[in-house]
């Protein structure tokens, strides 16, 4: 738990709510001095002082001890991208969220299709929720069954659950297009 600093979010619900130390006291049952305390990053709270922590804040408590995550883990740079299938044919996936992002909310996938490749099948493991697909280079073809779409930079798709599709470059220049599905 060392990322935890419950004192500064008490510090930062109080500036936000104009409040003094007194004020919330009051609201949370603990003492003043405990709540200097912990604001300055001193003690260590009982568990019943974090429930009215909790419930003073208006958060769940699993929410108060929430590892605080720096900022500079919420980067992920290009260099780092991990790569998650290769075909050697030409089509290459990327994940493209930080590790410390939130991927039960959303899957965010990179694809880079080479000059006249083609791309079959789930982008997603899990394909129960629709996926949307956005391009960000060249232009795609995408099939479902027997009709066929253009894409070119700046569309974007939405692939319901249920479709069978094929995606493809036709075309003699790298297509490079986004994949977003959510997971709630």
């Amino acid at each position: 738990m060392n990322n935890i600093n419950i004192g500064k979010k008490i510090l930062s619900f109080r500036h936000k709510n104009h409040m003094a130390i007194r004020d919330f006291s009051k609201i949370s049952n603990l003492s003043p001095a405990l709540i200097s305390q912990l604001e300055r990053g001193k003690g260590n709270p009982s568990l019943n002082a974090l429930v009215a922590i909790a419930n003073a804040l208006g958060v769940s408590l699993s929410s108060l001890v929430e590892e605080e995550i720096p900022n500079s883990e919420l980067i992920l740079y290009s260099d780092n991208r991990k790569e998650i299938f290769n075909d050697t044919k030409g089509c290459r996936l990327f994940d493209i969220l930080p590790n410390t992002a939130n991927k039960n909310s959303v899957s965010l996938r990179l694809i880079e299709l080479e000059p006249l490749s083609s791309y079959t099948g789930n982008i997603f493991s899990d394909e129960k929720k629709e996926c949307i697909i956005f391009v960000m280079e060249g232009t795609l073809s995408i099939s479902f069954d027997n009709e066929n779409y253009i894409l070119k930079k700046g569309d974007t798709i939405i692939i319901l659950p249920d479709r069978n599709y094929t995606i493809s470059n036709n075309s003699d220049k790298k297509s490079i297009f986004m994949a977003i599905k959510s997971n709630n």
